[in-house]
């Protein structure tokens, strides 16, 4: 796929009217005859192949059909889905996912009673709270295999695998939590405790990212191209928009255009590129000499020889070295484009992260060696930055005078620091964060930790670990930002 098409195409839609009390479900002709278990919505949209089972054969959904408590979902490659569920609320599965309604109980007396679990065991949803939903919070969830998800009045969508999940919110909030003893899967209702993570609507460009075996979920910038459920699998024109109110439909939109195209760049490279076929040579064996034999005398048998044997030494096949590159793909200040990221990408490797100016790729990160302990220090080998300002005046050249980056493999931890000069002003950037099992690194939230004022997404490479590369992201102020990257080795 080419990204021309991609990078030209922004999906942003943001102010429009809400659905209203007409949303509710009308049961109905074949809805009927499936509503006698607890009816959780009636199929409002249907694209591609979407299926529904209930311990049963898999029946095709049209609209008009009701789901139930019990249902499981699933959809194809280019499947949409949309219910308007009972209590007028609204759930959209998107493409390649698998979902199960495990409870769904609403009665219109008595909304503060209503109970609802849902599981996404795969792909994307969209969920918009009903009356039920808003007047029982505490009763509502939505699992998928790593992370429990409540709500607070809530516009929320996720994205998930078996093991990293993504979560954004619209309006409203979410929180967020690693499954343990205290959040339990067949609880209902937010789970508590210090590591549970809270999301709003308030937090513009936000997304809360949990993987397998983190304590506390981490919140990232979308603009880092980390994959916002709205970038792995996009709604279609039907979905409804989102009830953001008019004060803050402005900024959204323009939050939205300045990440649509990074982040569906993000989704779109990660996984442009299929890995190339290992092409293993023939093995090379030496010519054995012919062995010549006298003919035996007349009335002597000649004794049997066996053939030569030759031994062929077994083909050895390293694993291939983690690597770790970046490159600007955005013409700037005078200068063009330093990579086109589909040829950056087909060179170095699968995306790793992007911002409005660079892009890093690498490879063979999981077959990173990282040291079980010990803490090192890396010097900066190469770095570009330019400060650009949304104002519209032109972006300036910034000059990395100088940086560090120390590892603690022990800790899985990483502090790093640069000093940046444009004209006569010169600039701290600090970052400290965590280290995932695969090398790939990024910043703790800004200023909340008293050293961090920069985001930074990155990864290790080499066969331990030994080197390094990031992007960075610095904000002046709300007009003004240092963008850039830089390598290190140790």
């Amino acid at each position: 796929m080419r990204l021309a098409p991609v990078l030209a195409f922004l999906v942003v839609s943001l102010a429009a009217p809400w659905f209203s009390g007409a949303a509710g479900v009308r049961l109905s002709g074949a809805g009927l005859a499936h509503a006698q278990a607890a009816a959780a919505g009636e199929v409002s949209f249907v694209a591609g192949i979407v299926q529904a089972s209930a311990g049963g054969p898999a029946r095709d959904l049209k609209v008009g059909d009701v789901v139930s408590q019990g249902d499981a979902l699933v959809t194809g490659a280019t499947g949409h889905l949309h219910i308007r569920t009972v209590d007028k609320g609204f759930l959209a599965l998107r493409p390649n996912s698998r979902a199960r309604i495990e409870l769904y109980e609403f009665a219109p007396g008595n909304p503060a009673g209503t109970r609802i679990r849902l599981t996404l065991d795969a792909g994307v949803m969209r969920s918009v709270s009903g009356e039920g939903a808003q007047a029982a919070r505490q009763n509502f969830r939505l699992n998928t295999p790593v992370a429990a998800i409540g709500i607070r009045g809530t516009d929320f969508s996720v994205s998930t695998t078996d093991a990293l999940t993504r979560a954004v919110v619209r309006s409203g909030a979410i929180v967020v939590a690693a499954f343990d003893g205290d959040c339990r899967v067949d609880a209902l209702g937010p789970c508590r405790g210090d590591t549970a993570r809270l999301l709003s609507g308030d937090q513009v460009g936000k997304l809360l990212e949990l993987r397998r075996g983190q304590a506390d979920p981490a919140l990232l910038d979308i603009r880092s191209g980390s994959g916002a459920p709205d970038q792995v699998a996009p709604p279609v024109p039907a979905e409804p928009r989102s009830s953001i109110p008019a004060d803050k439909a402005a900024p959204l939109g323009q939050q939205a255009a300045a990440v649509s195209t990074e982040g569906r760049l993000g989704a779109v490279l990660s996984a442009a590129r299929p890995p190339e076929p290992v092409v293993i040579p023939p093995p090379v064996v030496s010519p054995v000499p012919p062995v010549i034999v006298e003919p035996p005398p007349v009335g002597v048998i000649p004794p049997v020889v066996p053939p030569p044997v030759v031994v062929v030494p077994p083909v050895v096949v390293e694993p291939p070295v983690a690597t770790v590159n970046w490159g600007r793909w955005q013409p700037l200040a005078g200068a063009p484009a330093g990579v086109s990221p589909d040829d950056f990408v087909a060179q170095y490797g699968p995306l790793i992260a992007i911002n409005r100016l660079y892009l890093l790729a690498g490879a063979g990160t999981e077959n990173l060696r990282m040291p079980a302990s010990g803490e090192y220090s890396f010097r900066l080998d190469r770095a570009e930055a330019y400060l650009t300002n949304t104002s519209g005046a032109p972006a300036l050249p910034a000059q990395v005078q100088s940086g560090n980056l120390a590892v603690d493999f022990g800790r899985a931890r990483f502090t790093t620091g640069l000093n940046v000069a444009v004209q006569s002003s010169l600039y701290e950037l600090r970052a400290q964060g965590r280290i995932t099992a695969d090398g790939r690194f990024a910043s703790n939230i800004i200023y909340t930790d008293g050293v961090t004022n920069t985001a930074v997404q990155g990864a290790l490479a080499g066969a331990q670990g030994e080197r390094a590369a990031y992007l960075f992201d610095y904000a002046i102020d709300p007009r003004r930002a240092i963008i850039g990257a830089a390598g290190w080795q140790r």
